[in-house]
């Protein structure tokens, strides 16, 4: 095992995790309304999203990261939207009434996952980020047709990312019982606003390099 390469990687899954966005946010949110494996399911979506960016970078797959440089009206368009939806839904969302130690359905996790997915590749700014990370860990790695090397720094990302909405999870659904149910529906209308805003600055951006390239 190639620890350079196990550390690298999990340093770039944090890094890139951290930063307070919509899915911190809807995480913190599902976590209080559902509970800890709502937040673990979040954050599996999330891992996932980074787990395809990672493939991109480590697998210097050029081809995949021009298509999507490509179409980044498009999917900075999509990605605007869904965020829109979700702050929207948030601030809406009447507090649960399932307790902290209630599981949910395994298709309400499911749903989950997947719209935390869709979110995560649907971000131009995640794709990049990551693109400037691994060009700088790439020299790491012995040879470029090194697929195994490659693997570990993938592996190791996902589980960067991972560790970081599991802690969330848990930190949170340890102060979760200390939430009334006033003060749960505050954290939704709060969470629906910021959520919703971060999509308006997204659809804003868009709109902005729309255009400028058809001034340029």
């Amino acid at each position: 095992m190639d620890w350079h390469l196990v550390i690298a990687g999990g340093a770039i899954g944090l890094a890139l995790a951290v930063p307070v966005g919509p899915i911190n946010l809807m995480c913190i949110q599902r976590t209080v309304q559902h509970g800890f494996w709502s937040g673990v399911a979040t954050g599996i979506g999330a891992a996932a999203g980074d787990g395809l960016f990672a493939v991109i970078g480590a697998f210097g797959i050029t081809w995949l990261t021009t298509l999507i440089e490509g179409n980044r009206l498009w999917i900075q368009g999509v990605g605007g939207v869904i965020v829109l939806i979700m702050g929207a839904r948030t601030f809406f969302q009447p507090p649960s009434d399932h307790a902290p130690g209630v599981d949910l359905p395994w298709l309400h996790h499911g749903g989950l996952i997947g719209t935390t997915f869709l979110l995560t590749i649907t971000n131009p700014a995640t794709l990049l980020g990551y693109i400037a990370a691994f060009s700088g860990v790439k020299g790491i790695i012995a040879s470029p047709d090194d697929y195994t090397q490659a693997s570990v720094l993938v592996g190791a990302v996902v589980g960067g990312s991972f560790l970081w909405w599991v802690i969330v999870a848990w930190v949170v659904t340890k102060l979760r019982r200390g939430f009334t149910e006033t003060g749960m529906r505050w954290i939704n209308r709060v969470s629906g606003v910021v959520i919703f805003l971060f999509g308006i600055l997204v659809v804003i951006d868009m709109a902005g390099v729309r255009v400028f390239n058809s001034l340029h």
